[in-house]
Formats: C-alpha cells, structure tokens, sequence
C-alpha cells in the first residue's frame, strides 16, 4: 500500500506542519494588520476633512454675523476671512491625502504563498 507523502510527512515528523500552520497564521496577521491599518489611516483622515469642513462653515458663519454686526471700517477684517477659510484649506488637503492613498485590502502575500507551495507540491509529483 502506497502511503500519500504529506500524510508520511505528517506522521514521522508533525512540527513541520505546525510550523507551515503557523507561518500562515503569522502572514494572515501581517495582512490583516497592514488592511486594518490602512482602513483606520483612511476614516481618521475623512472624518478628520469632515469636521475641519464643519468647522469651516461654522466660523464662515460667525463671521458674516461678526461683520454684519461692525460699524465702520474694522480694523482686523482680514481675520473673518482668515478664520474659515484655513480649516476648509485643511480639509481640503485631508481629502485629498485620503484620496490619493491607496486601501490595502488584499490577501496577496497569503494567495502568493499557496500557490508557491502548490507550485511545490506539483514539482514533488503530488497531486
């Protein structure tokens, strides 16, 4: 009776296996720690655009009032366009780092590995 060679493999000798488990686990985290980082490094940038745009608008807000209520000639009126105008210049620049990095969520490494070891698997004579 012919005996499947990773079924041998596994028999005399099962720590390698363990140790090709673990390897996978190991670059299963690896990945989804890259995923979920690039995912946290996305929304704290977008909610980050969305308050300063709110911010934004809110003290546009409370400069047209400010100027509306003055009388006269003020002398710090570059102030109310200053002031709403530079959260919204930062949101702005927020979008457009969120936008211009790329989401990692991909498998790649672990799809990359897999087929390495059918790859080897085939070179072996195995099915």
């Amino acid at each position: 009776m012919n005996i499947h060679p990773i079924v041998h493999i596994a028999a005399r000798t099962p720590q390698f296996l363990v140790e090709h488990a673990k390897a996978y686990g190991d670059l299963l985290l690896a990945e989804l720690r890259n995923t979920l980082t690039s995912l946290v490094v996305h929304a704290v940038l977008y909610i980050g655009a969305a308050a300063l745009a709110v911010f934004g608008v809110l003290f546009g807000g409370v400069s047209l009032l400010v100027y509306g209520m003055a009388t006269g000639d003020p002398r710090h009126g570059w102030l109310l366009i200053a002031v709403p105008v530079a959260p919204l210049i930062l949101a702005a620049a927020f979008l457009a780092v969120a936008r211009s990095l790329p989401v990692s969520i991909t498998l790649g490494v672990i799809e990359d590995q897999v087929k390495a070891d059918i790859a080897m698997l085939h070179e072996a004579g195995l099915p």
